[in-house]
Formats: C-alpha cells, structure tokens, sequence
C-alpha cells in the first residue's frame, strides 16, 4: 500500500463493494470460461474504489471485502 492507510468513511460502500466485486467475479468466469485450477490476476485501486485518486487513499477494509468476494466465487 503507498502512503497513508484510511479507514472507510462510508460504510455503506463496503456492502456496494462486496455486491459488485461478487457480480463482476460471476461475470468474468462466465465470459473467460474459468474452471477451477486457471490463475486469474486481479488488480484493484482501493483509493479508486473510494473516490480518491490512485495510491491517494489505501484503505484494507476495501482490499478485505473486494478480495473475500472473490474468494467466495471461487469456493462455488
């Protein structure tokens, strides 16, 4: 993470975060064809997600609940 890490200032975007990251993963293994087994590189701005400018505004939480969507939609 570049400088400073922020903590969320809008709770209800991790909700938002979690429901779009969950529709983009289901979305890219229908439109890639993924099966399990494939390696899928994800790259994700956390001070974009929030409204601030790349590497402006770190913030975990973000990366948290982005990166368990994505690990939920693998577990199907």
């Amino acid at each position: 993470m570049a400088g400073t890490v922020h903590e969320v200032e809008n709770h209800a975007l991790l909700a938002e975060v979690e429901h779009e990251a969950a529709n983009a993963a289901q979305e890219l293994v229908e439109a890639a064809r993924l099966h399990r087994g494939q390696i899928v590189v994800i790259g994700c701005s956390t001070s974009e997600v929030v409204g601030h400018q790349v590497g402006s505004w770190s913030t975990p939480e973000v990366a948290t609940v982005y990166w368990d969507s994505w690990r939920k939609r693998e577990s199907r």
